[in-house]
């Protein structure tokens, strides 16, 4: 049984317009691949450009954002996001996307690598 999203013959159709879920189903159908954590920070990057090209597309608020991203966390992505959530709450100070955006980079992008990055490049003959 299908509580959220009407399936028939097998193929799930899209809920009401008019539905909460619809901007969810919109978000989901995009395929936007789940982030597990890792130590290269280049995908990490290319992870939140992706979503911010589908956030462009289909048209949610912050909060919608910052829900939809944490869905795609999974392993130890999840586990960091469940504890820095945690930790912004029990402070009493809100996440919104930017500041979502903020903490993944601080986490998963290192603030030296742009700098190391250009010096590789620069360093290429």
């Amino acid at each position: 049984m299908v509580k959220n999203l009407a399936q028939i013959d097998g193929l799930v159709q899209p809920p009401p317009l008019e539905s909460p879920n619809r901007v969810f189903f919109d978000f989901y159908k995009l395929k936007h691949p789940p982030f597990t954590g890792g130590h290269d920070p280049l995908e990490a990057q290319n992870w939140l450009d992706e979503l911010n090209k589908i956030f462009e597309v289909v048209q949610c608020t912050d909060k919608q954002k910052v829900t939809f991203a944490a869905y795609m966390l999974k392993g130890a992505a999840n586990n960091w996001w469940n504890l820095a959530k945690s930790c912004r709450i029990a402070k009493g100070k809100p996440v919104n996307w930017e500041k979502f955006q903020e903490l993944f980079l601080d986490r998963y992008f290192p603030k030296f690598i742009p700098e190391q990055k250009r010096e590789e490049f620069m360093d290429l003959r």
